[in-house]
């Protein structure tokens, strides 16, 4: 079983804040391979999220008075921060990393079609 922010090739744990930093374009400091996060710690992340921004708003909303200008843009206010704190600490603590698969890229409608600029019908 490997380690959490582990790569899966050598081994070597990459530091949590670059798995949040570079999610999208992360590389192994020890084989210098492409990773990413895997799809389930990414919804892990944000399922825990969600809840805790909602559990957040719950809050925010039950104790802020009805009579304010605010009382309805604090509790959502709350539940933004949350989300946005809570979601990278989750990654930070449980990111599963994977090596990430290159696509190939199709040839664009201009490589494949004729050069139709000299053609006269």
């Amino acid at each position: 079983m490997s380690s959490i922010r582990a790569c899966p090739i050598c081994m070597a744990v990459v530091p949590a804040g670059k798995v949040v930093s570079h999610s999208n374009d992360l590389v192994c400091d020890g084989c210098g391979k492409a990773l990413e996060i895997s799809a389930g710690s990414r919804d892990i992340a944000v399922y825990v999220g969600f809840l805790a921004a909602m559990f957040s708003w719950w809050l925010g909303a039950s104790s802020a008075p009805s009579g304010s200008a605010l009382g309805w843009a604090l509790p959502v206010l709350y539940a933004v921060l949350t989300f946005g704190a809570v979601t990278p600490a989750v990654l930070m603590l449980f990111a599963d990393l994977r090596i990430k698969e290159v696509l190939a890229v199709a040839p664009s409608a201009a490589a494949v079609l004729p050069d139709s600029h000299g053609a006269h019908h």
